[in-house]
């Protein structure tokens, strides 16, 4: 493990072990100044879940851009998450690396999930809370109705 990986998931407090941070910077997102982490996500599965033989080989990165909890609501954090793709050789099946910080097929991560259910237990309005966790209202209302 290096220093940069070990201090961004400290700060982040990330514990999932297929996550490797390489590298970090600022850039400017929906006009605002964000803090981007980059990270590799690492493929666990060693045979193809469809047929089972264990002939995998690497089939490049997919690469998400995920919101995620920040301390200072005027500055967003987003993971960068390069998710390693696997194809099997028998098969042809592909098989993309999971984390838990993120659902399948989801943008938003999972604290950020918890800090909106946690934010509207309060007295406010969705937009400050979609405002303080870089989400759209539109997702904190369905996050409403799915905890209701």
């Amino acid at each position: 493990m290096n220093s940069i990986d070990h201090y961004i998931k400290f700060s982040l407090s990330i514990k999932d072990k297929n996550v490797v941070f390489f590298d970090y910077d600022y850039q400017v997102i929906k006009s605002r100044r964000a803090k981007v982490y980059r990270a590799n996500v690492k493929a666990t599965c060693e045979r193809c879940p469809q047929c089972g033989f264990d002939h995998l080989s690497h089939n490049g990165h997919y690469t998400a851009r995920v919101a995620y909890p920040a301390a200072n609501a005027s500055e967003p954090v987003y993971l960068e998450l390069h998710k390693e793709r696997l194809i099997c050789k028998d098969c042809g099946a592909s098989v993309m690396a999971t984390t838990t910080l993120v659902d399948k097929y989801c943008c938003i991560s999972k604290p950020t999930r918890q800090k909106i259910f946690m934010q509207l237990q309060d007295d406010r309005t969705q937009c400050s809370v979609a405002r303080d966790n870089s989400v759209s209202p539109s997702t904190v209302c369905r996050y409403l109705d799915h905890y209701d």
